[in-house]
């Protein structure tokens, strides 16, 4: 009998060990999913900030290029009449030297031709 009273009292003791054990895992679970869901909620924040910060920088970014594609577009559009005026005024250069070259020779034409007249 002592036997099994010695073997009783030891199945006691490893069961009030066990919970014991089992109420210290118990409080360790709930610890860590505490902290779990507190690190869980952090990096949801941080993500969020993250997100917006980004989408700030975003449209900084976009109305930035905007601006300089504005003032690109713009240069060009300078630049296209500057060219058309330059072609313009070559062109208007090329038709005043034709015509002066043609009133020149016939000018030395009509020279000539008085002077042979005038040799006659």
């Amino acid at each position: 009998m002592s036997d099994l009273k010695l073997s009783l009292e030891t199945s006691h003791r490893s069961e009030s060990e066990q919970s014991s054990r089992m109420v210290q895992l118990t409080a360790e679970v709930s610890e860590l999913s505490s902290k779990l869901s507190q690190l869980s909620a952090d990096s949801e924040r941080h993500l969020k900030e993250v997100q917006e910060t980004h989408a700030d920088e975003v449209r900084v970014l976009v109305e930035e290029h905007k601006l300089k594609l504005r003032d690109l577009a713009t240069q060009l559009e300078i630049s296209n009449a500057q060219r058309n005026e330059f072609e313009e005024s070559c062109q208007q250069a090329t038709l005043e030297a034709k015509y002066r070259r043609y009133y020149s020779l016939n000018n030395v034409y009509m020279l000539l031709a008085d002077k042979s007249l005038s040799e006659t």
